[in-house]
């Protein structure tokens, strides 16, 4: 979101006041995602969450080392293309993350691929951000796109920030763009306005103004943790 003229006070954390203004969250699916026939639970939702996350249908896993830097970085700018086909060009041209920024979230347990037929064909980019947990990044290589990969990643965000003790997801996207903030409204996520950020929200949409993304609308998002039980989550921890 572009610099605005008055900077308002930002607070330092997320606080139960903020998430309170949030409309109640509903647990999001793909409808386009088969049942389990016993369960029937989505398949493709994590049936464990540790060191490694297990799905039904596919794979999960932490980034426990700098070997999938280079897959990340096709995936990312795969789906960069997207943006060069409504004149978007600087972020389609935008340079993926670097090795150096990759390997701290791997360090932090912040970093998640999923896999299909053992090729990564998404990843998710965790960190905790002014007392929530932020998502850097969530991106789908284009030819697997539209098949609810995304929004489950988002429920690993989401539990992932449970088991932390944080009270909110929050992210950072484009106002306009179809696959960006109305995509994660549908998911449950509202505007997150700059009266209610904390010094690193600003600090980072101050910075992504600066690498002159500030030509199209910004916005920051937040969404609550969810205050289901685990099990009804259909997410087993």
């Amino acid at each position: 979101m572009p610099c605005p003229a008055h900077t308002p006070p930002r607070i330092k954390a997320i606080t139960p006041t903020v998430i309170s203004a949030i409309r109640p969250l509903r647990l999001v699916t793909s409808p386009n995602l088969p049942l389990d026939r016993l369960t029937r639970r989505p398949l493709g939702v994590p049936v464990r969450v540790g060191p490694e996350l297990e799905w039904e249908d596919r794979k999960v896993r932490h980034l426990s080392s700098l070997e999938d830097h280079f897959r990340i970085t096709e995936i990312e700018r795969a789906a960069g293309e997207s943006f060069r086909n409504i004149n978007m060009a600087i972020v389609a041209d935008d340079q993926p993350i670097s090795r150096q920024d990759f390997q701290r979230f791997v360090t932090d347990r912040g970093a998640f691929v999923w896999l299909v037929d053992g090729v990564i064909v998404a990843y998710l980019l965790l960190e905790q951000v002014d007392g929530a947990a932020h998502i850097e990044q969530v991106t789908v290589h284009p030819e697997h796109a539209r098949q609810g990969i995304g929004a489950q990643l988002i429920v690993v965000a989401d539990s992932w920030a449970r088991v932390r003790g944080l009270p909110a997801v929050t992210l950072t996207t484009f106002r306009d763009v179809p696959w960006n903030a109305p995509y994660y409204e549908r998911l449950g996520f509202r505007a997150f306005l700059p009266g209610d950020w904390g010094a690193a929200m600003g600090a980072r949409m101050d910075t992504e103004a600066a690498r002159g993304l500030e030509a199209w609308p910004r916005m920051a998002m937040i969404r609550p943790v969810s205050k289901l039980r685990t099990a009804e989550a259909g997410v087993h921890e």
